[in-house]
């Protein structure tokens, strides 16, 4: 199956929120999928996208345009550090595949392409 990678926009941020849910692997109990949204631990990783500095990729699938995944990536706000915080200038990155898309094998190439949309973008002091 193919796909098409583009740009993550603010009108993404639904959609963002069902991947995070999936990225959080909320799916894997009995979370509804509105639990990722409420959680105030995961909700800076989607609220308020579009911010000068965010990043992201959606990806669709070529034949139907479906949404089939996404990768993003965004600082986190100074007071947030979860798990395995590094410091405030690092960009935390989140990735999913749609769970219809499972067998497609494009999480890595999601990934691939927020980095190089970091690197390519000269405003951007990221690597």
């Amino acid at each position: 199956m193919k796909h098409i990678l583009r740009a993550a926009v603010p009108d993404d941020q639904p959609f963002l929120w069902q991947m995070l849910y999936y990225a959080a692997h909320m799916d894997e109990g009995d979370e509804p999928r509105e639990s990722a949204r409420t959680n105030p631990d995961l909700a800076p990783y989607v609220e308020g996208f579009g911010r000068p500095d965010d990043r992201g990729v959606i990806a669709l699938e070529a034949a139907t345009g479906a949404r089939a995944g996404a990768a993003w990536i965004r600082r986190m706000p100074p007071a947030w550090p979860l798990y395995r915080f590094v410091d405030a200038s690092a960009p935390e990155l989140a990735i999913a595949v749609a769970p219809g898309s499972y067998r497609s094998r494009r999480g890595k190439s999601h990934a691939h392409a927020a980095a190089r949309r970091c690197r390519r973008d000269p405003s951007s002091d990221r690597a």
